[in-house]
């Protein structure tokens, strides 16, 4: 079913407490997600936090996050929701355009040289798994079906984070494969399947692909 389905939109209360699911990311990636809400966002991480719907939410934010350390990976989803709501865009896009910061920031100088020293094809394969090294779930998978066509699929993503890491995932891994030199790229999730339930919460497989010449 398609990502635009009502069974994706973001529920109004979370399954677990902030900060006690067991679906996790990397504190890299909160850190790197505030640092493009303070420079995009009018007042920054502390005024999208009091758009936040509950105080728990507001607390969770209130932390250090520190680099290499995993932390809790739902309440990121309202956190956005209200950055998106702040900056007056559509949750997707908002969601694209931190995809591309987060690329951006990875693959910058020397980095860069590497990534264009390297196939398009092989960039192709393996540049929209990189986002997905970041979280503690979703078993990432990629496989050629056909001249500059490449299959994506991310199995075990918590229905809750469907929409958001198919948008963010599409445009960092497709950010990376334009640096590689593609054209006319176009990378995508555009649906996901139910897979049943892990720790009592619905889950689903990304399905998507890229494409490019």
């Amino acid at each position: 079913m398609l990502l635009t389905d009502a069974r994706f939109d973001l529920p109004p209360d979370l399954p677990f407490a902030p900060g006690a699911s067991p679906f996790r990311q990397k504190g890299h990636v909160y850190r790197g997600n505030h640092d493009f809400m303070n420079k995009r966002v009018p007042g920054g991480l502390p005024a999208i936090r009091e758009a936040l719907p509950a105080p728990a939410l507001v607390k969770f934010f209130e932390q250090r996050f520190e680099v290499s350390e995993w932390y809790d990976s739902l309440p990121n989803v309202y956190l956005q929701d209200a950055a998106a709501r702040a900056r007056g865009v559509p949750f997707e896009e908002h969601a694209r355009e931190l995809g591309v910061w987060h690329a951006r920031e990875r693959l910058k100088g020397f980095y860069s040289v590497l990534l264009r020293a390297a196939s398009t094809e092989s960039v192709a394969v393996w540049a929209p798994r990189v986002p997905s090294m970041y979280y503690s779930f979703g078993k990432f998978q990629t496989q050629i079906v056909g001249p500059r066509r490449v299959s994506l699929s991310v199995r075990g993503v918590p229905v809750i984070l469907a929409r958001w890491l198919g948008a963010i995932m599409a445009a960092a891994g497709g950010e990376m494969v334009l640096m590689a030199g593609a054209r006319d790229l176009h990378c995508e999730f555009p649906s996901a399947e139910p897979e049943g339930t892990a720790y009592g919460v619905p889950v689903c497989r990304l399905e998507g692909e890229v494409t490019w010449r």
